[in-house]
This record gives C-alpha cells, sequence and structure tokens, in this order.
C-alpha cells in the first residue's frame, strides 16, 4: 500500500514550542544539573565510606581468628591446675554463667503481638531500675 501525503507530510513537519524566558529555564536546568552532580559527588563519598567499612569488617574478623587460635594454642601450652577461685570470681564466674544461659533461653516472639509486650517488658523494667 502506499502512504498517502497527508501522513507523510506529518512525519516531515517540524513543530516549535515558544519559551516565555529562556535565560530562567536555561537558569533552572543548570541548578538542576549542579545539584545532581552534588548528589553523584555525595554517592560517591558514601560508597567509599562502605567500602572502607566492609575492608575494616574483614581486617577485624582476620584479627579475631587470629586471636582465637593463639588463644587457642595458649590453652593447649598452659598447664592444667585444680586451683580455686576466690569466692568473689566464683560468684562473678557462675552470674555470668546463668546470665548467658538465660540469653540462650530467650525465644523468639511468635506474634507482633508478643513481641511488643517483650519490648514493653524490657522498657518498664529499665524504668524500675532508674527509679532506685
Amino acid at each position: 500500500m502506499k502512504k498517502s501525503m497527508p501522513e507523510r507530510k506529518r512525519e516531515d513537519e517540524n513543530y516549535f514550542v515558544g519559551i516565555d524566558s529562556p535565560v530562567e529555564l536555561r537558569r533552572e536546568v543548570l541548578e538542576a544539573s549542579k545539584k545532581m552532580v552534588e548528589l553523584l559527588k555525595r554517592f560517591e563519598a558514601f560508597r567509599e565510606r562502605r567500602d572502607q567499612k566492609a575492608m575494616y569488617i574483614e581486617r577485624l574478623k582476620k584479627i579475631v581468628s587470629d586471636l582465637n587460635k593463639m588463644n587457642l594454642k595458649l590453652k593447649t601450652v598452659m598447664p592444667r591446675t585444680n586451683i580455686k577461685l576466690p569466692p568473689a570470681l566464683q560468684a562473678m564466674a557462675e552470674k555470668q554463667a546463668k546470665k548467658k544461659a538465660s540469653d540462650d533461653e530467650v525465644k523468639q516472639p511468635a506474634s507482633e503481638l508478643e513481641r511488643l509486650e517483650m519490648e514493653l517488658g524490657d522498657i518498664e523494667n529499665k524504668l524500675a531500675k532508674l527509679r532506685r
């Protein structure tokens, strides 16, 4: 099929739109471009900080791993003794063991309501400690 003349004419026509204040529009476009460049600059700084943080975390993990290995070696090299702890240190060790056991027993709440009730209880306990 042949294209009719009116359809072809529409494709070739150029339309112009008048701009009331071209200087003002250009200024607004440049300001928007400036803001975009500043935003990209901030994002790059954020990305660099995020990469540094990841690097420091990896370094820390390696250091902790090395410390755990050294601690294990130290435990194997040190002689075993049957020395009893002083009562104050023994009470503190028992308290820490109980706290660790109670932390292990804390279960995940089954619903949002239970979680909120647990948080409310924690807040009330903290308020009670502050009032003493």
